[in-house]
């Protein structure tokens, strides 16, 4: 394979007794019909089912918010890498797709949503116009865009969950997918999740108050989530799998990150 394919990652399972043939594939690769050209000649031949494509990076979008049914109100910006602004980058992998009878699931980064330059992000993006909405650590201090791998927002708040769970449904109601994969559907970690909107929620929520209380919300906020979009995307299109990106270690996942997997 080029070196197109060699930033993906490949693996093999078994589920159900079919097996699962996927590659991951980056934003970065899906900015021109060129690129998305070059990915199925590479991937011709090689014996591929299922391609998770990345079609949402940091709070932006590598496809048309409300293409047709604006039923669900989503104004991500337009990832910065495509330069042709009437290219469609899913709808043209899902028509390549369609022709060599492989899956399309839309590979979405859930909470993060910055990088380290923010000098990418257009002012309209969700990072400056809800600032609010990052998490915060337990010194109250809001998680700068470049903490970890870039700023999150707090999965505790319900109006993230309501933002993000818009974002998901308008493009599972606007294109024919055979499935979404959560991506950064966690906490970035055990110091963060403190921000003021969160807190009150949980103290609303939540009658005896302790650490074990606080960890065990926290867990419940994705866990919420998760269930939210499975059912609601579930609704639009029956068939859909939902599928998500976890860290292996079950203990590490569920007292580090919230994943409760």
């Amino acid at each position: 394979m080029k070196n197109v394919i060699l930033c993906c990652l490949l693996f093999s399972v078994f589920y159900l007794q079919a097996e699962i043939r996927a590659l991951w594939v980056p934003v970065w690769e899906i900015t021109s019909a060129g690129k998305i050209d070059t990915l199925f000649q590479d991937i011709a031949g090689q014996n591929f089912n299922q391609l998770l494509v990345q079609v949402r990076y940091r709070g932006d979008a590598a496809y048309v918010p409300n293409k047709i049914d604006d039923s669900f109100v989503n104004n991500e910006v337009r990832y910065h890498g495509i330069r042709d602004a009437d290219f469609d980058p899913l709808s043209y992998i899902l028509e390549k797709a369609e022709k060599q009878k492989i899956e399309v699931h839309a590979w979405l980064t859930t909470f993060i949503i910055t990088g380290h330059d923010l000098t990418r992000l257009d002012s309209t993006h969700v990072y400056f116009q809800r600032p609010e909405w990052v998490t915060s650590n337990f010194t109250k201090i809001s998680m700068k865009h470049n903490d970890d791998v870039g700023a999150f927002l707090d999965p505790g708040i319900p109006a993230v969950q309501d933002y993000t769970l818009n974002v998901i449904l308008d493009i599972v109601t606007n294109y024919q997918l055979d499935g979404i994969h959560l991506d950064y559907i966690r906490y970035p970690g055990t110091y963060y999740g403190f921000n003021e909107l969160a807190k009150n929620t949980y103290k609303s929520e939540v009658k005896y108050q302790d650490a074990a209380s606080w960890l065990r919300w926290k867990n419940d906020q994705i866990t919420r989530f998760v269930a939210r979009v499975s059912l609601a995307a579930k609704e639009i299109s029956p068939n859909i799998k939902i599928s998500a990106a976890v860290f292996p270690g079950v203990n590490e996942a569920l007292e580090k990150y919230s994943q409760d997997w």
